[in-house]
């Protein structure tokens, strides 16, 4: 028997509660970041692999309200980046990010995306590998990547083509800059808006209805359902490609001189 998961109450960049069955995992920090620094990223996948393993919990759902700098943030961190960064940092971090949208897919836990607020097409990505995606009706899906000519890591065009046409993949990866609560459930990219005031009860009411579900049914309609996503690794394998034919184009770099 595995040890019951424990609270994480301390953390700067991220905070969790545990909710009988339900593990509520919240980023309060850019993902980038935290991801690019090696002791903050340790500490999330050591947590993260930590709930894997509890067998007593069934669902987690990742919060990705980041209210601090937004859209604004992630473009300065590529700034920053471009300015002290070599090619193996660059390498590394799309393999972090690879094996974060591989975890939530492969997991046999069930994972459940709450958005609410500015979201980036990060975090757009993730909430589409995960199983449900819950979206409050102020929630705003934008694009920071487009004004530095970047494309954002976690497998959306992926994603997105088991759900829309081709025509819309490219409206809403290049053409949008910003994506409303009610669209995106339109797109087929959140499952499900509620009113802000309701987000928390809703999200946790579904969170528990997926709990309910004996184990091994949900795991093995969890293995049905992402069968089709087989060929996720080649993608994002080929996906950190095209980023780094971009960083290695004098276009980019031209780009990022005169933001």
């Amino acid at each position: 028997m595995y040890d019951e998961v424990k609270t994480h109450e301390d953390e700067k960049h991220f905070t969790s509660k545990r909710d009988d069955e339900v593990v509520i995992l919240s980023f309060k920090e850019n993902l980038l970041r935290n991801a690019a620094d090696l002791r903050k990223r340790d500490t999330l996948f050591t947590y993260f692999n930590q709930i894997s393993r509890d067998k007593t919990v069934k669902v987690i759902m990742l919060n990705s309200e980041y209210k601090d700098a937004g859209c604004e943030d992630y473009k300065k961190f590529y700034l920053d980046a471009s300015e002290t960064w070599d090619r193996n940092d660059i390498r590394r971090l799309c393999n972090v990010m690879n094996q974060f949208i591989l975890n939530i897919v492969n997991s046999s836990k069930i994972f459940i995306h709450v958005g609410s607020g500015t979201v980036i097409s990060l975090f757009m990505n993730v909430g589409m590998a995960c199983d449900y995606s819950i979206v409050s009706e102020n929630t705003v899906f934008c694009n920071p990547y487009l004004d530095i000519g970047m494309l954002p890591k976690g497998g959306g065009p992926f994603f997105l083509v088991n759900r829309p046409c081709t025509g819309k993949i490219y409206e809403i990866m290049l053409f949008k800059k910003e994506i409303s609560a009610r669209q995106a459930v339109e797109a087929g990219i959140a499952d499900l808006m509620v009113s802000e005031a309701n987000l928390a009860s809703e999200s946790l009411n579904i969170a528990h209805r997926f709990g309910a579900i004996p184990t091994s049914t949900l795991v093995g309609m969890k293995r049905l359902v992402n069968y089709r996503y087989k060929d996720l690794k080649e993608f994002l394998d080929h996906e950190n490609a095209e980023i780094f034919k971009i960083v290695d184009s004098s276009e980019f770099s031209e780009r990022l001189k005169n933001m």
